[in-house]
This record gives structure tokens, sequence and C-alpha cells, in this order.
């Protein structure tokens, strides 16, 4: 059996979201335009179903509008952790280049081969894949379908009956739970999170595509992968997939996209802990070259 990737560069994921009762209404939808990502013609999340790939692990691979791949493995046979690798892809005649300098091409008839290289030497794989739905063609597909960078992030929570709101340049989610965790004893409250399980969640991007995925790239934490479901109008909900969820991040949320401008955006979720719960907003701005 050959052995194909190299799972030490393969990042496990991580992070949450969470579910309220109440639906999250900002209005009506957003009157910006945001241009669809450079790949979106080419974007596709395919389940692998047999050959060399599956054997080894491979479950899923995705290549994003905006230019990303995610491959999904489990490290070995027997229910180990769930692994995560992410990187930028090129695409021309038909061939996904990664930027390790692996190609990937799929032909119409549910066969993909797989060129990587191996002690110097090209090694091709094949096998089977199925591939996934993507989300309706709407202006909301197109718009969120793309990697985004944070420059802001908002979150306003009640607790013991007190407001308290923290707004910081950046996306340090760490220092965010700190700050929130200051300004609440300024209030006389008391905002109980746990910044040990936030320790390296300094987000580098932010990536939705247009074949139910999103995921988070950090700087010294493993990524965080979701599902998006329950799409209606810019409304939806995302759910974890793998990872482990903390205060300020939670396992499932009700979200709200709302464009600005033909390159940022607003991303809303509630968030709940332990004794307080709110809402945070993600400032957010296009990515991609």
């Amino acid at each position: 059996m050959k052995k194909f990737f190299i799972y030490a560069a393969i990042a496990a994921l991580v992070i949450p979201f969470v579910s309220c009762n109440n639906k999250i209404d900002y209005g009506n939808d957003p009157q910006a335009k945001i241009e669809k990502a450079k790949y979106s013609d080419y974007a596709k999340k395919v389940t692998i179903k047999s050959g060399e790939a599956k054997d080894n692990g491979i479950q899923e691979i995705e290549f994003t509008d905006g230019g990303r791949y995610i491959i999904t493995a489990i490290k070995a046979k027997a229910n180990e952790d769930v692994q995560i690798k992410t990187g930028t892809y090129t695409f021309k005649d038909g061939v996904y280049t990664l930027d390790d300098g692996s190609t990937i091409s799929f032909d119409s008839n549910g066969n993909f081969t797989l060129i990587f290289k191996q002690d110097g030497k090209d090694v091709t794989v094949t096998g089977t894949y199925e591939q996934q739905p993507k989300i309706s063609a709407t202006d909301f597909s197109r718009d969120i379908a793309h990697t985004w960078k944070i420059s802001k992030i908002d979150i306003s929570v009640v607790a013991q009956g007190k407001n308290v709101g923290v707004v910081k340049d950046g996306s340090n989610i760490e220092q965010i739970g700190k700050d929130l965790i200051e300004q609440a004893k300024t209030m006389g409250a008391d905002v109980n999170i746990d910044t040990d399980k936030l320790k390296g969640y300094n987000v580098k991007t932010i990536t939705f595509t247009s074949s139910h995925t999103l995921f988070i790239e950090f700087t010294e934490a493993p990524t965080f992968k979701a599902s998006v479901n329950s799409i209606s109008g810019y409304n939806f909900k995302y759910k974890l997939e793998v990872g482990v969820e903390n205060d300020i991040l939670n396992a499932e949320a009700e979200c709200k996209f709302e464009p600005q401008s033909a390159n940022t955006a607003w991303l809303t979720a509630k968030v709940k802990g332990e004794g307080f719960d709110g809402r945070v907003i993600f400032y957010l701005t296009v990515a991609e070259d």
C-alpha cells in the first residue's frame, strides 16, 4: 500500500459555535454585491469511495471557490482522530495543482487520479469519488463563498443582567475572551470563560465554500471545520464536524452574513457560555489575490 501523505503536515480540526431557539433578524437582506470568487467555476467537494486514497484514510477532498483546498483524513483505519490538511491550489486544463506540487484530476465517470512526489519520484494513485451537492446559486452563495480575513471582532453578552461588550481590532479570540472578562468585572458582573481553551486561536482566515463547508485556520491551533445548513436568505446555521467547542465559538450556531461593500462583510453568530449569552460579529475582508 502506497503511503502518499505525510500526516505530520496534516493539521487536526477544532472550534465551534452555538444554536439558539430565537432566530437572528438584522433587517432586510444587504444591498452590497460581492463578485464571485476566482475559482467558483472549478470549486467542488468529493467524498472518496474506493481506491488507495480510501485505504490510506482519505475521506474527503474539497477545492474551494477562493482557491484553497481542504483534505479530510483519518490517520489509520481504527477510528482515530480526523485530521485536516489545507493549502492553496491552481487550476488549469482540468488539473488541480496543490501548493506542495501534487496534482489531482477527475473524470466524468467518478474516477480520480492523484500524482505526488515520494523519494523524488512521481507516485500515481487512483480511486473513485462521489461529488457532493452545492448550495443553490443565489446572491448569498456568490457573496459568501470566499476566503476572508478578520479585521475586527465585536462581542456583546448579557451576564447577571448586565450588558457587557468588547470591540477589538484583529482576530485574536483568546484576547477577546480575556478583555470580556475584565470588562465584565468593571461592571460588577462575572463572565466565566476558560481562556486556556482559547490559546492559539488567532484567526488566519475564514473560508466559506459553495459546497456547504466552513473552515477556520488559526496561527497556533488546529483548523476548525463545520457544515453550513438551514440557509434562508442571508441567514444560516453551522454545525461543527470535528473539534472541541469553547465559550466563544460553540458547537453549533445561528448566523447572519451581511455584505457591506464589494470586498467586506459582517458575520454575526449567537454565542452562549456558562452564565451568559449574546452575539459576536466578525468584520470580514476578502483575503484572495
